[in-house]
């Protein structure tokens, strides 16, 4: 069931013992100027903390014109909205890290890549993402709206309950991944 921002507002704002009537975008409450706040860091945040599956994307990137003053052949641009990069094919042949806006790699001439990617539609969040995300702006709402440092703590514990529950049940929509040999390996167990 597609969810909104304002549901997820009302939701975490619920979870401090704050005010949730007749919320609205307008920001003339203290609780969603508070939201307005606190909402773009923990969307942000929420999504780069698990690999989320909803959130994946692929890519693959053409090399920019100048490569790296050294240590890599090539270097690509990350896509623009790229959190964070979850694989490189052929990564155990190749290495690669991520460095100023630029994956570097000597993997070439194109390149193969799955990242997380930036979702604004709360209409487009998993249902476990939202309930996520609710209590990660909750623990942001919690001191600026509530007395209570009891309250932060229990819902700083739901929130890493919620952590091991979405990443076990997000780990369950993929076959494992195979585990490739290298020749590192297989010296150092010989």
């Amino acid at each position: 069931m597609p969810v909104s921002t304002i549901e997820i507002w009302k939701n975490a704002l619920a979870r401090v013992g704050a005010s949730v009537r007749d919320i609205a975008l307008d920001g003339k409450s203290e609780e969603v100027r508070q939201c307005q706040i606190a909402w773009p860091i923990a969307r942000i945040s929420s999504l780069a903390a698990i690999p989320w599956n909803f959130a994946r994307a692929r890519a693959v990137l053409a090399p920019m014109p100048d490569a790296p003053l050294w240590g890599f052949a090539y270097q690509y641009p990350l896509p623009s909205d790229c959190h964070r990069v979850l694989t490189v094919k052929d990564q155990n042949l190749y290495p690669w890290k991520v460095e100023g806006g630029n994956i570097l790699s000597d993997n070439g001439p194109a390149l193969y890549i799955t990242y997380l990617k930036d979702v604004t539609d709360p209409a487009l969040f998993d249902p476990l993402f939202a309930e996520y995300v609710t209590l990660q702006l909750a623990t942001r709402l919690a001191t600026p709206l509530s007395s209570s440092t009891q309250k932060k703590e229990s819902i700083k514990s739901d929130l890493a309950e919620m952590t091991a529950i979405a990443s076990a049940v997000n780990g369950y929509e993929s076959s494992a991944e195979d585990f490739v040999e290298s020749d590192v390996l297989l010296a150092r167990w010989s």
